[in-house]
């Protein structure tokens, strides 16, 4: 069996490597300037087998982020990683929150 785990991170973007410093003046493209731009979530399928024995996915799945998706313009740091266990239900669409918006009294 195959499960769906969730990976947790922080998104930052560094400013300095497109040329825009912490007052917006020009700077070097070498400068660092990260800035925190919010949350992340990547995900991976993983076996049972693994999932049973998997140790350190802190570290494993920090090291896949640098590999793979982390360069000089934006990084993502390893937060928490979940298994989900089920799909989630869909509440409705955007015309279902609409009406019930528009029902509610103020």
């Amino acid at each position: 069996m195959e499960h769906t785990i969730l990976i947790h991170t922080m998104y930052e973007e560094n400013y300095g490597s497109c040329g825009r410093g912490k007052d917006s003046t020009v700077t070097d493209s070498r400068t660092e300037d990260w800035r925190n731009e919010g949350n992340h979530t990547f995900q991976i399928k993983i076996g049972s087998s693994i999932l049973a024995s998997y140790h350190r996915p802190a570290e494993v799945f920090q090291s896949m982020l640098d590999k793979e998706h982390n360069n000089n313009y934006e990084r993502f740091t390893y937060v928490s990683n979940e298994v989900q266990l089920q799909t989630p239900t869909v509440i409705g669409t955007d015309k279902d929150y609409i009406k019930r918006e528009r029902s509610l009294v103020f």
